[in-house]
């Protein structure tokens, strides 16, 4: 009887202390995943970076010391686009409905460049979500640069776009530009001079940062605000709801430069319309020095008394030579990521098999104990 009455506190014990080991071993589980993670990340990101060599994932720290000495004052260099006046960039409307607009300026107009692409055309899909986004709203519009070197392309466009939203050029609130390649610096020109590390087939940034600069050279004038695009985005139906109300409640009234509505490059950054002239000036003069979404940064130090640039990581110069050594020798990277992952693995199953063995062993403890209650040892 003695017996038969600690049996049952030997069996719970027992189910107790598979419990307790299971559940160290599981803690144990998730601090080595988690060192395995913190570990894997570094070596996976600089194994995308030899994948995409002309991949920039972060924004320059020390980009405004080479804008500076040596090359000139950035006040200086802000009148290289007065000679381009605005007929010479405007597909739609008719003049008459451009000096209209730029005698009533809207409360927010967006800019959007736009290319022939083979595959598919998202231009048309876009405005029309865009537009459906709107809605009724009469203060707001859109620019779109058909910023392609092909001219049939180009005003087969156009002539696209004023059959399927006529109302909306008619109203004022869609313009449509072109910037002739002349205005463009020579191809060869670009990839000579472009300082970010990026292969021939990628030298498509430099360019994007002269599109964006006639896009922001037009629009200026248009709105009170610009909100930079691209032709492939889509907005929900509360987007501008919610861009209004935080415009009005969180930055009028304070010094601002730049406000960010999406954490994608470019896309979503909102600017008072009064700066685009010198932002556009500042894309045109350095667009072979860094990508639009780099530079902005840099404008925004130009433009503020308080620089915010101080604390973003890792220089262009920084940036290319990790991604040229690291090309110079692959194999060291993808050793260590696999004598990580051989690590992790090993270390996982030992813990799988320490939990099997545990859970074995108690179990026949259990076993043992039962029997012994039953008179069977």
């Amino acid at each position: 009887m003695r017996r038969s009455n600690g049996a049952p506190q030997n069996v719970s014990r027992a189910s107790c202390d598979v419990v307790k080991v299971a559940f160290g071993l599981a803690a144990l589980l998730s601090v080595l995943l988690n060192f395995a993670v913190v570990v894997l990340s570094p070596l996976f990101q600089l194994a995308c970076d030899l994948e995409e060599p002309g991949r920039a994932p972060r924004p320059p720290r020390r980009l405004a010391e080479r804008l500076g000495p040596g090359r000139g004052r950035v006040s200086e260099a802000w009148s290289s686009l007065e000679p381009v006046d605005f007929d010479s960039l405007r597909l739609l409307p008719n003049s008459e409905l451009e000096a209209a607009a730029r005698k009533a300026p809207r409360w927010l107009f967006f800019g959007l460049s736009s290319v022939h692409r083979k595959q598919a055309e998202y231009l048309g899909i876009t405005l029309s979500h865009l537009f459906d986004a709107l809605g009724e709203s009469t203060d707001t519009g859109l620019v779109v640069h058909l910023a392609d070197f092909d001219e049939n392309w180009v005003f087969q466009s156009r002539d696209w776009l004023r059959n399927a939203f006529e109302d909306e050029v008619q109203a004022n609130r869609l313009h449509v530009i072109h910037a002739p390649e002349r205005l463009y610096p020579a191809k060869e020109q670009i990839m000579k001079n472009t300082k970010y590390g990026d292969p021939p087939l990628r030298q498509w940034r430099a360019k994007q940062n002269l599109d964006y600069a006639f896009l922001m050279w037009y629009a200026s004038g248009l709105a009170k605000y610009y909100m930079q695009l691209e032709d492939d985005v889509q907005v929900t139906p509360s987007f501008l709801p919610t861009v209004r109300r935080f415009m009005n409640e969180k930055v009028t009234g304070d010094a601002w430069v730049m406000a960010a509505f999406s954490k994608l490059g470019f896309i979503g950054k909102l600017f008072d319309a009064a700066r685009l002239p010198k932002l556009a000036e500042f894309l045109l003069i350095y667009h072979a020095e860094a990508p639009c979404d780099w530079l902005v940064w840099i404008f925004i130090d130009a433009a503020s008394s308080q620089p915010v640039t101080a604390m973003i990581p890792q220089d262009l110069e920084d940036e290319f030579n990790q991604r040229e050594s690291a090309k110079k020798n692959p194999n060291v990277v993808l050793v260590l990521v696999l004598l990580v992952l051989l690590v992790l693995l090993v270390l996982v199953v030992a813990v799988v098999v320490a939990v099997v063995g545990v859970v074995g062993m108690v179990g026949m403890v259990v076993v043992v104990t039962e029997w012994d209650m039953m008179g069977l040892v």
